[in-house]
């Protein structure tokens, strides 16, 4: 009976080592740089930020996606906010190189212009940052170590 329990227990050792493992797959911590858009029906302007560069984030699978970028536009969408302009709607762009930043905010800005016919304003860099976010179980798993 006792060694019928280790063998559960190792079994449970093994499968949360194999959940955690394929969890990280695809996963990196990496330097990226993002831009946002925010725009509004109720208004002919659209708004850009400046490129900024992010430390250590987390990006998903080769793509090199910001993981949980929702959360870089909500930031994005709370500063419109208190600028006045309610409901929002912002997205934020991340690229591998300032380089493919550049070529994408260039891109938008001329569809936001041209296409869409909007007045496309820069917001400075001193008014709008985007801060790192760190999601929960980030924090939790800072500073542990798994010993099987």
């Amino acid at each position: 009976m006792r060694s019928l329990k280790y063998v559960a227990l190792m079994a449970v050792l093994l499968l949360t080592t194999v959940q955690l493992a394929y969890a990280a797959k695809g996963k990196g911590v990496k330097t990226t740089y993002v831009f946002g858009v925010a725009t509004s029906f109720n208004d002919s302007t659209a708004y850009v930020t400046v490129i900024q560069q992010l430390d250590s984030v987390t990006t998903v699978g080769k793509t090199g996606i910001l993981a949980n970028k929702q959360e870089y536009s909500y930031q994005l969408r709370e500063f419109m906010g208190g600028k006045g302009i309610q409901h929002a709607t912002c997205v934020t762009v991340n690229a591998k190189s300032r380089k493919e930043a550049e070529k994408s905010l260039s891109s938008m800005k001329q569809r936001l212009a041209g296409k869409n016919k909007l007045i496309v304003k820069q917001i400075p860099a001193e008014e709008f940052d985007y801060q790192r976010v760190v999601m929960a179980h980030e924090e939790w798993m800072q500073g542990r170590v798994f010993i099987l």
